[in-house]
């Protein structure tokens, strides 16, 4: 990869491709908790007009490889491309630019493997971030793949249209087609109420707290999960959700995750429970998780 390629790259999808998750969005400027530190309050504004990003908390900004530099602690610009490429080859390739300028490169997968969950890797990740390994096992497994040529791994959780999301520590992604997610509580029937999460991250932590044994979160009756895999897909949840009795939203507490229980609030009043006041001042279950449940 040169350094104009690296320029080209999206820093929107880069952000999503290790991690860092937007919070909110004004006109062409995206701001996220910042990828350096932890912080409560979003503090890293991204222009996508210009492709550039902005840190108030260090007074720093400057185009993906100003970010480089600091993410991977080094001013050495080839092992700063290195890095950058192997993220880079996990963004979907429609989006990994731009929409101004030609694709680069192909990323499609090929080579794929479905394993049970066992790289010490993946393992190490999901007890980082708090999740029962067993929990984690009943509901994803472990996917091998390469994109030209190269060899990558992560967790993969399926969703209702046989597509998979991806996830390990520098990487989020789907494979296949992008949909919701369906578990449900008794095989082959529909439970009287839902619980509705936006990623099967918060699923996981969810289950998690349950066999914890945690009460107030979760709920003792019988219920089937509802996992958005994107608060974009809240349209594809509706006609779903309608089903139920009770739909109880464990969305995150930021705008995105507000506007999607309140969507749903609006079609269906009598139904919907707002449960993100649970894990509140936490963005989502899994933070509240990995902070240790008060």
């Amino acid at each position: 990869m040169t350094i104009e390629e690296a320029k080209a790259i999206d820093l929107r999808e880069f952000l999503t491709a290790i991690d860092c998750k937007e919070v909110k969005t004004r006109g062409h400027n995206h701001w996220y908790r910042s990828p350096f530190r932890d912080e409560h309050d979003a503090s890293f504004k991204v222009n996508s007009e210009r492709n550039e990003w902005y840190d108030f908390g260090i007074g720093k900004g400057g185009n993906i490889i100003e970010l480089g530099k600091l993410l991977y602690n080094t001013s050495y610009i080839p092992e700063i491309l290195r890095h950058i490429e192997t993220c880079a080859a996990k963004i979907p390739n429609e989006k990994k630019i731009p929409s101004n300028q030609a694709p680069v490169e192909d990323t499609r997968k090929s080579n794929i493997q479905l394993l049970s969950l066992s790289h010490p890797a993946l393992l190490y990740y999901l007890k980082g971030r708090g999740v029962d390994i067993e929990v984690a096992k009943t509901y994803c497994r472990e996917i091998h793949y390469q994109v030209r040529g190269r060899s990558y791994y992560g967790i993969t959780f399926p969703n209702r249209s046989g597509g998979m999301e991806i996830r390990n520590p520098f990487f989020k992604g789907c494979e296949g087609g992008k949909d919701i997610s369906i578990v449900h509580s008794i095989q082959g029937n529909v439970a009287n109420q839902c619980c509705v999460f936006e990623g099967f991250f918060n699923f996981l932590s969810y289950m998690t707290l349950k066999k914890q044994g945690i009460k107030g979160i979760c709920k003792a009756e019988e219920y089937d999960c509802i996992i958005l895999n994107s608060v974009s897909n809240i349209n594809k949840a509706c006609s779903v959700v309608s089903q139920y009795d009770y739909i109880h939203c464990y969305l995150d507490n930021d705008d995105a995750g507000h506007k999607a229980t309140e969507k749903l609030c609006c079609l269906y009043p009598n139904k919907v429970i707002d449960e993100s006041h649970l894990y509140h001042p936490h963005n989502d279950l899994n933070d509240m998780l990995k902070c240790g449940v008060k």
